[in-house]
């Protein structure tokens, strides 16, 4: 295969242009021949893979040299102003933001008993961001003992802080972000005490916290984030103990390898973690043992969250909020409730101080006689939550931001003066009986008022207005009851017979209607009834959230393609659904930006500049929709938790383009006489295979910045005519293809002429007392779905392996009693050697 293309090449190409621009200019031209240069510097650079990034590291840690400041003060206070070397004892504290001029290290300790703290003061880095030493580190320290680290915010080094052979340390209250590596490395160090620190934005498999060989050390409220593939790498480590921690990560929270992974290795209590791998000592799944904040019993005067266990007077002294006991990651467990109710006859007053980021901030079940007034209840899930009560006063509430605001399955509920805003549903009343509202005032919210199955229910003097669902709305069963009144009620919109509102839609619809060209500003099902014709401007604006549009496999069209896309959806909304729309001469057939929940199911897109322009999206799903005649077929941009699957491409220039895209699925998509089938730019941890682009005038499949290493994306079996970078990926040219081995029994020199697939899981490649035997891969990818072994030498001397890239074997090269040469040989996991 020849990885070669005409003209320059920039990583910057890729970089999304102002969406009223064409990206003509950004990509690489249309060509029905094949490139024959190679792409500037892209093709050259080959990434080794993580593990052998790992063994580097536990056998030798090169270290890029730091800046010349030699501090020898051996008592008292010494003031860093710049990258230091610190060879004597003593107090250092760094009294401004410092920062390496060049790619270097920034402060090597040299001396043990030394304090650092940084007063909150930054230390910048330049990298390198790639896993090859030489590495830089933001604090390092080797064979040294009592290092303090504290109050410093480390940024852009390979590692934040790595500590080597040291014991009996402390690091608390460090922020380290964005440290390539690893924000922060234990390697031998033990009878240390690592608390209150923050670690972000880890994107190695090293995690955000790595620890190797490190013992009988306390882990005490750290908080790792955003983690890219896993918060914590804990390896041949016992003996630790890990209390109220958070470690949260896109894929896993803490893995674990060697001992590490047995149960009684190290303790774990109060954590927050959703996952685990193989860390045997510790539960996830939430919250590792939560605190059960009810467990506390309040007296009248209350000051915070608890249970109410006696009948009586109670008085709310001060705001209170659970975050002051819970982390957010707790407080969004079903169980944390602010004040648990769990007796009769109870009423509270809160003096107008509020109940903040609760589950449930007040809860009661199976009570009667409960009474709340003067409350302020805001960012909760449940704001009041009533379950089968009776006799419930409320009175002087102010109610805000929580998800629902009142849940209530109850009889004989009385509410009054009771106002509501910015909550998805202000009050909710199920399965209720003989209900009384006066002086509502319910805006901004999603749902003003909902009713399910609610019987005798009396409203009077409210006013529900500008709520962007429904002001009032009703399930079917309790849309036409009689016995629900409204009385001097103001609202907009209400399916609901009984309501008063401007505008009244039937109950039983399960969609609304659509006719014509239309902004749809509130959320519910949207069905086309005919075929859509515009003069070229945007035909349907989405500006709602919880929108689901059903084209009914009808046409939107245009006389005449100009800038606007067939469906604009505005930026910040969630969970919109666009199906079955056949879409064509627009310049856009979906243009969205900055949405949660977007699906695209079932549409073909056809005659368009961009079929979908999608960008800064979380969870996206474009199934089973087909994209035909388009220059830019499904154009990607920030995309993260994607699943693109079953599309076809059909005389498309550029079928898929992922510009930083991450955690996503891209299976089972098909092209047809398609220019370029799928182009990957700077985008990692993406799972890409099974996808089939054979004809192409170009190249099936290509990749750009960080998407080229090994170990960027899933290792993939695809089909295609030809790739680029890729070599994470096996690009096959017919589905039925497994490589062909062979058994060396003279020198011989051996040549692939193309991806393969290796799916025995035995030895492939094997020489046995023979010499000279030279395989070269002429840059072509083998990918092993059975393990197995590549090449196996045995008393062979002087063989040669060149130019591969060998991904999935779990030992590529078995080298008994023989020698060989490796040359730019990229292995997935250069551990399994031997």
């Amino acid at each position: 295969m020849n990885n070669s293309s005409g003209g320059s090449d920039s990583n910057e190409r890729f970089e999304r242009p102002e969406v009223n621009q064409e990206l003509q200019n950004e990509l690489p031209p249309p060509q029905k021949e094949r490139p024959t240069k190679l792409i500037g510097i892209i093709a050259a650079i080959a990434i080794v893979a993580i593990i052998a990034v790992l063994l580097s590291i536990s056998s030798k840690h090169a270290i890029t040299k730091s800046t010349t400041t030699i501090i020898s003060k051996p008592l008292g206070f010494t003031y860093l102003s710049s990258c230091s070397n610190i060879t004597s004892s003593g107090r250092y504290v760094i009294n401004k933001s410092i920062g390496v001029s060049a790619v270097s290290s920034c402060i090597i300790v040299k001396s043990p008993n030394v304090d650092i703290t940084c007063d909150n003061n930054s230390i910048s880095g330049k990298g390198p961001f790639q896993g090859v030493p030489p590495f830089t580190y933001g604090v390092y320290a080797s064979n040294e003992s009592n290092i303090t680290i504290s109050n410093c915010v480390i940024d852009n080094f390979s590692y934040g802080i790595y500590l080597n052979n040291v014991k009996s340390s402390k690091i608390y209250r460090d922020n380290l972000t964005n440290n390539y590596i690893s924000n922060l490395a234990l390697d031998g160090v033990n009878s240390s005490n690592i608390s209150y620190n923050t670690l972000i934005k880890g994107v190695s498999a090293f995690g955000s916290l790595f620890m190797n060989r490190s013992y009988n050390n306390v882990f005490r409220n750290n908080t790792i984030r955003f983690s890219f593939i896993r918060s914590a790498y804990i390896d041949n480590s016992t003996g630790n103990l890990f209390l109220h921690n958070v470690f949260s990560s896109l894929n896993q929270s803490l893995y674990c390898s060697g001992v590490s992974r047995y149960a009684p290795s190290n303790k774990a209590e109060f954590n927050l973690c959703y996952n685990e791998s193989y860390c045997n000592f510790i539960s996830c799944g939430g919250v590792n043992k939560l605190f059960n904040i009810t467990s506390l019993h309040l007296l009248s005067n209350i000051d915070s969250c608890g249970s109410i266990v006696s009948p009586g007077v109670y008085s709310i002294s001060s705001n209170i909020d659970m975050l002051n006991y819970l982390t957010p990651e707790q407080v969004n467990s079903s169980h944390a409730t602010c004040i648990y109710i769990k007796v009769s006859n109870v009423k509270i007053d809160c003096n107008n101080n509020s109940i903040s980021n609760a589950y449930y901030a007040v809860y009661a079940n199976s009570l009667s006689n409960i009474s709340l007034e003067n409350c302020k209840i805001d960012s909760s899930r449940y704001g009041l939550y009533l379950l089968n009560d009776s006799q419930f006063n409320g009175n002087n509430l102010q109610l805000s931001s929580n998800n629902i605001s009142i849940l209530s399955n109850h009889s004989y509920l009385h509410l009054t003066n009771i106002t509501a805003y910015s909550n998805y549903v202000a009050l909710l009343l199920n399965n209720s009986n003989s209900s009384f509202i006066s002086n509502l005032n319910s805006f901004n919210n999603t749902y003003g008022l909902e009713t399910i199955n609610t019987h005798n229910m009396y409203i009077q003097n409210s006013n529900l207005e500008n709520n962007t669902a429904f002001d009032i709305y009703a399930s079917v069963n309790s849309a036409n009851i009689s016995s629900n009144l409204a009385y001097k009620v103001s609202c907009g919109f209400t399916n609901a017979y009984w309501a008063t509102c401007k505008q009244h839609i039937s109950p039983n619809l399960d969609f609304i209607p659509l006719k014509s060209c239309i902004t749809i500003t509130r959320p519910f099902n949207y069905s086309l009834l005919g075929s859509l014709i515009d003069n070229g401007s945007t035909c349907i604006n989405i500006e709602a959230s919880n929108v689901r549009l059903n084209c009914n496999n009808l046409y939107i069209s245009s006389y005449k393609i100009s800038g606007k896309p067939a469906i604009q959806i505005k930026n910040g909304l969630s969970n919109i659904t666009i199906d079955g729309c056949n879409i064509n001469d627009f310049r856009y057939g979906v243009n969205a930006s900055n949405i949660r929940r977007l699906s695209i199911y079932n549409d073909n897109l056809s005659g368009l500049v961009y079929g979908a322009n999608l960008n800064s999206i979380t969870n996206l799903t474009v199934a089973n929709s087909s994209f035909s005649n388009d220059r830019y077929g499904l154009f990607g941009y920030s995309i993260s938790n994607a699943d693109i699957y079953n599309n076809s491409f059909r005389y498309v220039n550029y079928s898929i383009i992922l510009n930083k895209t991450y955690s996503s699925k891209v299976i089972n998509n098909r092209g047809d006489r398609v220019v370029y089938g799928i182009i990957v730019n700077n985008s990692i941890n993406n799972n890409i295979t099974r996808n089939n682009f054979l004809v192409t005038s170009s190249y099936s499949y290509a990749c750009y910045g960080n998407s080229s290493a090994v170990n960027s994306n899933l290792p993939g079996v695809d089909y295609g005519a030809s790739k680029l970078n890729c070599i994470w990926m096996a690009s096959l040219p017919y589905t039925n293809y497994t490589l062909t081995c062979q058994q060396f029994q003279a020198p011989q020199y051996y040549t692939l002429d193309s991806d393969n697939i290796y799916t025995y899981g035995a030895a492939c490649f094997t020489a046995d007392n023979v010499s000279n035997v030279d395989i070269n891969c002429r840059g072509h990818t083998i990918i092993a779905t059975n393990g197995g072994t590549f090449l196996s030498l045995f008393r062979s001397y002087n063989d040669t392996l060149q130019n591969c890239a060998l991904v999935g074997f779990t030992k590529p090269i078995v080298n008994q009693s023989s020698s060989i040469r490796l040359i730019n040989v990229t292995l997935y996991n250069a551990s399994q050697i031997r």
